[in-house]
């Protein structure tokens, strides 16, 4: 089974991903990382373990984590989840963590920017219009 390892550097490049820190509504210093989605587009039919490295609390995953997805993902973008049989479009997860972001490499985005900034960017990827 081909082993993919997603590090959060990775998904905070190829989803779209927002964070909350702790002066927008958090009472605490942990920063949320909120629509963290995986999408998966092999060339062929593909059996992919899909792990996390992160380092903080998933605080809700869909399909369920565990310890890890194993999933069949197909060249549509559609993924069968082996643990329960069910097909879904994308991985989804968010947690908490006490990392601090160094914000300056990157972009920073206007609020009322982000959707124009996001389909550029995700159409530059290579990415189609179903992901952004």
């Amino acid at each position: 089974m081909k082993k993919i390892n997603i590090y959060l550097a990775g998904i905070l490049m190829l989803s779209t991903t927002f964070f909350t820190m702790s002066g927008c509504g958090n009472n605490d210093d942990d920063t949320t990382a909120a629509k963290p989605v995986i999408y998966l587009y092999p060339e062929k039919a593909t059996e992919v373990s899909v792990s996390l490295v992160y380092n903080g609390e998933l605080t809700c995953t869909y399909p369920d984590y565990g310890n890890g997805w194993e999933v069949t993902s197909y060249s549509d973008g559609h993924l069968i989840n082996q643990k329960d049989g069910n097909e879904y479009s994308y991985l989804f997860w968010e947690g908490k963590s006490k990392i601090e972001y160094d914000m300056s490499k990157g972009f920073v985005v206007k609020g009322e920017d982000t959707a124009d900034f996001l389909r550029k960017k995700l159409e530059y990827m290579g990415l189609n219009p179903i992901v952004s």
